[in-house]
């Protein structure tokens, strides 16, 4: 299968399975044409301001992680991590962060920052148990349009 097609097929799955964890829709971007999924899975592959990650478990993809980094951000953003059900709390959530934090440090980035849910409490410690504490200028709080959400920054050496 090519690269877009298996990215296209998991994130429409992470889109219908948890649509509230999303600051999309599975109705958006199921209306993506091939194009725009090329698209993005280039763009990752040539690191051009992205990088998606997947997991693997028993031979299947089980996690999504992505990355985006804009050219005006200090920092690159974790985007749109999803395990699928049945492959959760087995550790596919940890390997998906700590394959990103390494994209991060191979791109010389001087940290990774992400917003997480309020009251996504296992997420929350997910990510700090892998370093994350809460955005440092105390802009720890937003108000997105599907969710409140907690920034959090997990700096590199």
């Amino acid at each position: 299968m090519d690269d877009w097609r298996l990215l296209r097929s998991l994130r429409l799955a992470a889109l219908s399975t948890d649509p509230g964890a999303f600051g999309s829709t599975y109705e958006r971007e199921v209306a993506f044409d091939d194009e725009e999924w090329q698209a993005r899975a280039g763009a990752a592959a040539t690191g051009a301001g992205s990088c998606y990650l997947l997991a693997e478990q028993d031979g299947e993809v089980v996690g999504l992680i992505g990355a985006w980094w804009p050219s005006d951000a200090e920092f690159p953003e974790m985007v749109s991590m999803w395990v699928r059900p049945e492959a959760r709390g087995g550790g596919v959530a940890r390997r998906l962060v700590d394959g990103l934090i390494e994209w991060a440090r191979d791109v010389d980035a001087a940290g990774i920052g992400l917003y997480v849910t309020l009251g996504n409490d296992p997420a929350e410690r997910l990510y700090r148990s892998a370093g994350f504490d809460d955005w440092p200028d105390g802009s720890g709080v937003s108000i997105h349009p599907c969710s409140d959400e907690r920034r959090m920054l997990r700096r590199l050496p």
